[in-house]
Parts: C-alpha cells; sequence; structure tokens
C-alpha cells in the first residue's frame, strides 16, 4: 500500500534526515512484513529463574510516532494464560530496552515515569503468579490447576504482547484488567528487536518481533502454512519456535508437561535436501508458545532440509514460525516463509 510522502519533506538535503522520520513504510495488510505495528508479539521468551547466568530473553521496543505513547505489555504463559500487564510510557523516537530477568526479580522499566493522565502506570496482575505460572506451577486462582506447562527445570516460559496507544487516544472503560484488551484508533508506530541469551553455552539469537498492523477494520490475521530450514546432525541443531493460537481457554489446565497430539496427513511433511519426504506420526506440543527442537521432539529420519507446517490441520487458523539455528558458538535465527498464498483452506 503506497501513500503520499507527507508535506513536513522537504526537497532539500537539509530536511532528508527530517524526511526519514515522516515518511510512512509501505505496508502489505494480510501479510507479517517489517513495518511499525499496532501490536507486537515476542513469540516465545524464556528466563531460567533458578540460575542467573543461565537463559534470558531480552527485547526492545521503539516508538517511531512524534508523539508520546503508551506500550501495553501483557506477559502470557505458554498456553495463552495472561499472568501480568504493566505501561511502558515512551516519549517521542523513544527505544525501551527490557530484560525479562528484571521483571521476573521485580524490577519495571520506568517505574518513576508518570503515565500520560499524569499518573503512575499501573501494574495488573502479580509476580507470585507470574511465577508460577510461566513454570507450570499450581495457582489459588485457578484452583489448584496450572497457566503452563511444567518442565522441572526452573525456566519460565511463555510469550509477550505489546500493544500500542497513542496518549490522545486514552483507554476506553473496563481495560484496566489483566486481561483487558486495549481499544483505539490504529496506531501502528511500534517496532522491535528481540534475543534468546544462553550465558552458559556463549550463544544468543535473535530477530524483530512480529508486527501487526492495524486498520479501522481490524487486525491482521496469522498466515496457514510456513516453511522452514533445519539442520539436525552431531554438534548442530534446529529449535523451532512455533507461536499458535490455541489452548486460550483462560480457566486452567492439568499440571505438567505438555502433551503431544497426533500430527494428521498433510500436518507437517519434513523434506530433505533429495526432496525425499517424511510425516512424522506425533505433531507438535498442545502449547501456544512452543520451542520444538528437530530430531528430538519433532522426529525426523534426515539431517537437513526442510519442513512443511500447515498449522490449519494441525487445528488453528494460523500462527508465526521462525527456526533458531545452533552450531555453537554460532546462532541465528532465520524466519519461516509464508506458504499460505495460492493453497486453499480447509474450511
Amino acid at each position: 500500500m503506497k501513500r503520499a510522502l507527507p508535506m513536513k519533506c522537504a526537497l532539500s538535503m537539509a530536511a532528508l534526515a527530517a524526511c526519514i522520520w515522516w515518511t510512512p513504510a509501505r505496508a502489505e495488510l494480510e501479510a507479517l512484513d517489517d513495518v511499525p505495528a499496532a501490536t507486537l508479539l515476542l513469540p516465545y521468551f524464556e528466563v531460567d529463574i533458578q540460575d542467573p547466568n543461565g537463559a534470558e530473553t531480552v527485547f526492545s521496543i521503539h516508538n517511531v510516532d512524534p508523539g508520546p505513547v503508551l506500550a501495553h505489555l501483557t506477559l502470557w504463559t505458554d498456553r495463552a494464560i495472561p499472568t501480568l500487564a504493566f505501561d511502558v510510557y515512551l516519549t517521542p523516537y523513544d527505544v525501551e530496552e527490557i530484560n525479562l530477568r528484571d521483571i521476573f526479580d521485580g524490577r519495571y522499566p520506568n517505574a518513576s515515569v508518570l503515565s500520560c493522565d499524569g499518573e503512575p502506570t499501573q501494574i495488573a496482575g502479580s509476580l507470585e503468579d507470574t511465577l508460577a505460572g510461566t513454570t507450570g506451577q499450581p495457582l489459588e486462582r485457578l484452583d489448584g490447576l496450572c497457566a503452563g506447562s511444567s518442565r522441572g527445570d526452573g525456566v519460565a516460559r511463555g510469550y509477550l504482547t505489546i500493544d500500542a496507544v497513542r496518549c490522545e487516544d486514552g483507554f476506553p472503560a473496563g481495560t484496566g484488567g489483566v486481561a483487558g484488551i486495549i481499544v483505539s484508533t490504529p496506531a501502528n508506530v511500534l517496532w522491535g528487536d528481540y534475543r534468546l541469551v544462553h550465558r552458559t553455552d556463549g550463544v544468543a539469537v535473535g530477530e524483530l518481533l512480529v508486527a501487526l498492523e492495524r486498520v479501522e477494520a481490524g487486525q491482521e490475521s496469522f498466515p496457514r502454512i510456513w516453511g522452514a530450514r533445519y539442520l539436525a546432525v552431531p554438534g548442530a541443531h534446529t529449535d523451532l519456535i512455533i507461536w499458535r493460537d490455541v489452548n486460550s481457554n483462560g480457566s486452567g489446565f492439568e499440571c505438567g508437561p505438555p502433551t503431544t497430539a497426533p500430527a494428521p496427513e498433510g500436518g507437517i511433511v519434513i523434506f530433505d535436501d533429495a526432496e525425499d519426504a517424511f510425516e512424522p506420526v506425533d505433531g507438535l506440543p498442545e502449547l501456544t508458545a512452543a520451542r520444538v527442537r528437530v530430531g528430538t521432539d519433532l522426529m525426523t529420519p534426515y539431517t537437513s532440509g526442510w519442513i512443511y507446517l500447515n498449522l490449519e490441520r494441525l487445528g488453528t487458523e494460523g500462527g508465526y514460525v521462525t527456526a533458531l539455528q545452533f552450531t555453537p558458538p554460532v546462532g541465528v535465527a532465520i524466519r519461516g516463509v509464508d506458504l499460505s498464498a495460492g493453497e486453499p483452506t480447509d474450511q
């Protein structure tokens, strides 16, 4: 979608720097492109609660708007139950980097900064519930059920959403709860990045946050079908980060490790580099946000190739996939490719 250049950009070299801020990005709705958006998704995070030198997740939020913006952050468990929400006040063209370990330690960004209405920013939810929920421990408010999966390793897992609200838009009544949804005029003004850090291995991998643009008619949807490269050999491996809209009942789950549903025909097809194909019996963990190791969690007889994932056949309308490839001490994140175009739906 092409937009006219604003009049603020003058035809002179002196004004070129200003034009960088004022020229709207070209964006294509119904496609996940890397442009400023109203909602950002950090599709998967890990924080080792027991070991300060263990896994952690760091992310940044950037405001491209010439006015102040509130970024409303919500932490969710890997089973899509929200546990904590707070606001980050961003001045014009501001950037805020946040280490989730600080949040789990009770240290919030901009703790002394006032929000748009001049009042201190509010925190919804509790740190106690967040620690228990993201590590798969029972919660009293869920009558002893769990909000997330349990691996018994002390690592908090989940995902994060960030919603933008221009300060002049304000917050409608009734959106103050943890699960409250912010509704405002479109504010496609945020972008960001994140990285998963493994200090003991000396490896960090990262990519841009997933950008979801908003227009008056609604918000972008996620692709249904993905393709991703993999490598599964001694000394090197690939972990798939998979976010999909499942398990979002909000009422709690039986405590324990995640279960895996059988893979339907055509749901997962693994190819090697010679175009041979294999369909695994077991599918994906029944989680909204999951980290899946190819060759271990997702079995394959091959050592390299690519994976076809039809998330619609796997029980959801769409999602997001990226591949983390590790050849220690080197790690790289390679976003999956959207294969939905031209493919008929199963509906």
